[in-house]
C-alpha cells in the first residue's frame, strides 16, 4: 500500500508540471447608473475610419461581436441603425528586458543518475537531477485593450459621456496582439460589466513557449 500511495504522488507531481498555459490580466471597469436597455443594438468601431477598414480590426471586431452577442446585445452594421456605439482600442508597448533565475532541475525518464530512482510495479520513477540555477533574459510586453460604450444619440456630442468603460492590461512575452486578443476579451467580459481585479484565462500558448503569454 505505501508503494501504491507513493506511485500516485509521483504521477500527480508529473501532471502538475503540465499545467495549461495561461494569460493573467488586470481588469478595471466602470458603469454609469443609467445603463443600456436589454437587447440594445451595437455598432462597433475603433473611432478611426482608417483603422476600421484594416484587416486586423475586422478580425477583432468579429471577436468582440461574439462577446456582445453572448451578453444579449444585437449587432448593427450601421451607425445610424444602432442604439449604442462600442469603441474598441488596443495597444502593445515596445517591451522591456527582464532577467529571471530558473531552477534547472529535470526528470530523466530514459537514463539513470546516481541513486535517485525507485521501481514500483514494473515502472521506474526518477528523482529530479539538480543542476545550477540559470539566469534567463526575456522581453516582456504590456498589452492593453480598452472598450467603451456610448449612446448613439450622444456620439457626436462635444461632451461625450460613456455608459461603460472597461480596460484589461496584461504583461507577457508575446508581442503579437492577435495571438492574445481572444484571451484579453475573455478576461474583459468575465462577469461583464462588473469585472474588476485579476483574471486568469487558459490559452493555447501559441506565441509563448513557456506557461504564460
Amino acid at each position: 500500500m505505501p508503494r501504491l500511495i507513493l506511485s500516485i504522488l509521483c504521477a500527480l507531481t508529473l501532471l502538475a508540471g503540465c499545467a495549461a498555459p495561461s494569460l493573467k490580466g488586470q481588469v478595471q471597469s466602470f458603469t454609469a447608473p443609467e445603463k443600456w436597455d436589454a437587447g440594445s443594438s451595437v455598432y462597433m468601431t475603433s473611432g478611426s475610419t482608417l483603422t476600421d477598414n484594416s484587416l486586423e480590426f475586422k478580425s477583432y471586431r468579429e471577436l468582440l461581436g461574439r462577446k456582445l452577442t453572448a451578453e444579449g446585445f444585437s449587432l448593427s452594421p450601421t451607425l445610424g441603425g444602432s442604439d449604442l456605439v462600442a469603441v474598441l482600442t488596443y495597444n502593445t508597448d515596445d517591451g522591456v528586458t527582464v532577467s529571471e533565475v530558473r531552477d534547472n532541475g529535470r526528470f530523466y525518464p530514459h537514463a539513470y543518475f546516481g541513486s535517485g530512482s525507485r521501481s514500483f510495479f514494473g515502472a521506474t520513477y526518477y528523482y529530479p537531477y539538480p543542476t545550477r540555477p540559470a539566469v534567463v533574459a526575456r522581453d516582456i510586453y504590456s498589452r492593453t485593450v480598452d472598450l467603451k460604450l456610448y449612446r448613439m444619440t450622444d456620439w457626436k456630442a462635444e461632451d461625450l459621456k460613456p455608459l461603460y468603460e472597461g480596460r484589461i492590461v496584461s504583461r507577457g512575452s508575446c508581442p503579437l496582439l492577435s495571438q492574445v486578443m481572444p484571451e484579453l476579451l475573455d478576461g474583459l467580459f468575465k462577469n461583464f460589466p462588473q469585472t474588476t481585479g485579476e483574471v486568469i484565462i487558459e490559452t493555447q500558448g501559441v506565441c509563448d513557449p513557456g506557461n504564460s503569454k
